[in-house]
């Protein structure tokens, strides 16, 4: 039986756990939202109370574990505890550690984005606003913004450099080894602040152990890809987000200049970055009074290169095109659509107007699919001016007050498989084939070899027991909610402030296009340290 004092610490986030699990699985996978049968309603019933059960058992664990540390009992196998190694010998390991994913597959591997960031900077013929769409115009610009200009400069500079040395190929090598000291550096660094923030060796080794040799992080620190970059760089800034908050004494000078300098890579290498940074930075703002200046100065230096030295002089000036609108609102289109699909005799003529305005009316329906919202981005009118994109916020607004629960069913049964069981963690299994200088790159081992090795990694995803550790769910549901519990346990009200940076993240994984592990690699990396830190905490009130 569990303490009546436990469950009522662990009813409220089993509570959310099971709904948000039975809420995404419904939707996802069963494609149903508000039916009212009565089979329906009991399979929405049995996975909650499935769900309410095992989330409750799992924080039973942690309570039990959270006991015996307290009463000093060890928890972690003994050999963990017995070294505690330097950064550099940290960074060392787990460099030779993705070694072998870097020689299977040589010289490495990226997606189509990563292809056409190159091209986009190498060719100066850049696909207008959607980027990369057949059929869509285009501008000779240097650039296109749609992605990242930071990183597809630096993409294409790895390549020139390859080019130089005799092949391209050699770039796309020597940018993979860069990215794995980079991710290496990255955790190594964090593990030393983890060390101040009285992380024992224990929990710090594990970590080490998680990064070294888990799969999915050995094929993402040799995947050339934006997101790589971005998560390499969030892991570090995350940490110091943790120091500003609850040992602001900690917080040196060279450290506020390095979290200022992380939060604006975070922005130069994801789109998404600037959000991040604005929303937990207006956390860190409010509660951390310690750290405000430092706040303060990162929110306006990201402010200020994101919403105007880059749009309004240098992208101008170095005949950059700007990203396309239709990125922002790409979540509303195909609610929009999802709308139409379902219910097209009641669209009136002026919301077909304000539609047709933005989006190619007579075609997003066709073209609408379940599991992505990019066909109907694709459909976005280039040069739809801001008053008809505010009349079609206006029609969007209109049209979810009448039928809710089809914007909802539209946007999870896109994001739903990030948040329950049954959706596994996806990698990149080789180069994609391209024109131009990606004529010239190929595998350096014949396609045999890396395919084996890609079909032992997805056969060891769903061994039972391990295949956990493959699940979305488990980092973007279950190990952030174990910690908000222990967290909440620990030091009380600062919980939401040292989770924030998470939540935004997993928000943003609503709005994602599709369910691919790059869009939830910030999570992916972060959770195990959320979790581990957490745990590691003292149970006493901070109050930064």
């Amino acid at each position: 039986m569990f303490a009546k004092e436990r469950l009522g610490h662990a009813g409220p986030v089993a509570f959310i756990i099971a709904l948000i699990n039975s809420f995404c699985y419904i939707v996802s996978e069963r494609h149903m939202l508000f039916r009212h049968s009565k089979s329906d309603l009991f399979l929405w019933a049995l996975l909650f109370v499935l769900f309410f059960f095992f989330a409750t058992l799992a924080l039973y664990g942690i309570e039990r574990i959270l006991r015996r540390k307290s009463e000093g009992r060890r928890i972690l196998p003994a050999f963990l505890s017995l070294i505690d190694p330097p950064p550099l010998a940290v960074a060392a390991f787990l460099v030779l550690c993705w070694l072998p994913y870097l020689i299977i597959y040589a010289p490495g591997l990226m997606n189509y984005d990563t292809v056409n960031q190159i091209l986009d900077a190498l060719d100066g013929v850049a696909p207008v606003a959607f980027g990369f769409v057949e059929g869509q115009e285009e501008v000779n610009a240097l650039l296109n913004a749609h992605h990242p200009v930071f990183v597809s400069l630096l993409f294409a500079a790895f390549v020139r450099l390859g080019m130089l040395l005799g092949h391209p190929s050699l770039g796309v090598l020597l940018c993979c080894i860069f990215q794995m000291c980079l991710l290496s550096a990255c955790i190594a660094y964090t593990l030393r602040i983890l060390k101040e923030l009285d992380v024992p060796a224990a929990g710090r080794n594990l970590l080490t152990l998680f990064f070294g040799l888990f799969p999915f992080v050995g094929y993402y620190a040799i995947t050339m890809l934006k997101n790589t970059i971005h998560s390499a760089l969030y892991i570090p800034w995350l940490c110091l987000f943790f120091l500003a908050c609850l040992r602001p004494q900690l917080f040196s000078n060279q450290r506020k200049a390095f979290f200022i300098v992380l939060s604006i890579l975070l922005c130069l290498t994801q789109n998404t970055g600037i959000y991040l940074v604005l929303l937990s930075g207006l956390g860190l703002l409010l509660c951390a009074k310690e750290s405000r200046k430092t706040t303060i100065a990162a929110l306006i230096s990201c402010s200020l290169l994101m919403f105007f030295l880059l749009p309004r002089i240098l992208y101008p000036a170095l005949n950059i095109y700007p990203g396309g609108k239709q990125e922002i609102y790409g979540t509303l289109f195909q609610q929009t659509a999802h709308y139409l699909r379902d219910y097209p005799e009641e669209i009136t003529a002026e919301e077909k107007e304000a539609i047709a305005a933005v989006l190619d009316y007579d075609k997003i329906t066709h073209v609408y699919a379940t599991d992505t919202s990019d066909p109907v981005k694709a459909t976005y009118n280039l040069h739809a001016t801001k008053q008809e994109r505010n009349a079609y916020l206006r029609t969007w607004a209109k049209m979810g007050l009448k039928h809710p629960g089809t914007y909802l069913q539209a946007t999870f049964t896109i994001c739903g498989p990030f948040f329950t069981i049954g959706s596994f963690l996806d990698i990149f299994r080789q180069i994609p084939s391209h024109d131009g200088v990606f004529a010239q790159i190929d595998h350096y081992f014949a396609p045999g070899v890396y395919e084996g090795f890609t079909e032992t990694y997805y056969a060891l995803e769903h061994i039972p027991g391990i295949d956990l550790f493959f699940e979305y769910v488990f980092y973007t549901v279950w190990l952030p909610s174990g910690a908000a519990y222990v967290i909440r346990k620990k030091i009380g009200n600062n919980t939401p402030l040292l989770l924030l940076p998470s939540v935004v993240n997993a928000l943003f994984l609503i709005v994602s296009p599709m369910v691919y592990s790059r869009y939830a690699l910030s999570l992916i990396f972060t959770t195990p340290i959320l979790f581990v830190f957490a745990r590691s905490l003292e149970t006493r009130n901070h109050h930064p």
